[in-house]
C-alpha cells in the first residue's frame, strides 16, 4: 500500500480529544513504518500526530518521523513562536 499513498500517519494517542500524553509504544510503530518506507524506496512522508511536545520531539524524530503534528503543545503555550522554533530545532 505504501506505493499508493503520499503520507503515512502514525497516531500516538487514542483519537478523540486534544491534550493527551504521547503513548511511548508508538515509537516502535514509527520505527517499523520508517523501515517499511525505506525498504520499499517509496517517497511516502511519515507523520506522527498526538502528544508531540518539545520534550519528546527529538525522540520521535530520531525514530524516523519526517513530520510532527503538534497542536496542544503550541496553542497552550504562552509564546507560540518559541515553541514552534524549539520544535523545529528538534531534528535528530
Amino acid at each position: 500500500f505504501l506505493s499508493q499513498i503520499d503520507l503515512l500517519l502514525v497516531m500516538s494517542v487514542e483519537p478523540g480529544f486534544a491534550g493527551q500524553g504521547f503513548i511511548t509504544g508508538s515509537l516502535d510503530r514509527i520505527r517499523r513504518a520508517r523501515q517499511w518506507i525505506d525498504e520499499t524506496g517509496v517517497g511516502c512522508i511519515l507523520a506522527v500526530d498526538g502528544g508531540v511536545k518539545v520534550e519528546n520531539a527529538p525522540m520521535i524524530a530520531s525514530s524516523g518521523a519526517d513530520l510532527l503534528v503538534a497542536a496542544s503543545a503550541i496553542f497552550k503555550a504562552r509564546d507560540y513562536c518559541q515553541v514552534i522554533e524549539r520544535l523545529r530545532c528538534s531534528k535528530p
